[in-house]
């Protein structure tokens, strides 16, 4: 909210002054009147159409930008690190002592295949 705010807002005073621009352009078609507001008219609809597109573009780069996880900063620990840590602490304290020798049985097959069928 705090980046949204403010590029609204300056994409709208883009908007105003493109408006004023194509304003001073077109007035210097007074000698005709119906071209020039013609003119105007139709480069104002069309900035405006593009004004839409714009606001929208730039939500979603702003929610992009602050979706961004930055692996890279101090604080964050990163899953590299997590796990090597983890089993230094593991080989520590297990040394080489087995747990459990033994085999992996399943038991209910079918729920691996997709249920039953």
């Amino acid at each position: 909210e705090k980046l949204k705010q403010p590029t609204l807002k300056c994409v709208d005073m883009v908007i105003s002054e493109l408006t004023k621009v194509v304003h001073n352009c077109t007035s210097k078609m007074e000698s005709f009147p119906r071209l020039r507001e013609e003119t105007e008219r139709i480069v104002n609809q069309r900035i405006r159409e593009k004004e839409i597109r714009t606001k929208d573009q730039l939500i979603i780069l702003i929610d992009c930008q602050v979706s961004y996880m930055n692996t890279n900063h101090e604080d964050f620990i990163g899953f590299a690190n997590a796990e090597q840590k983890s089993s230094e602490g593991k080989q520590n304290k297990l040394g080489t002592q087995v747990i459990r020798k033994g085999w992996l049985t399943l038991h209910n097959v079918t729920l691996l295949r997709g249920g039953s069928r």
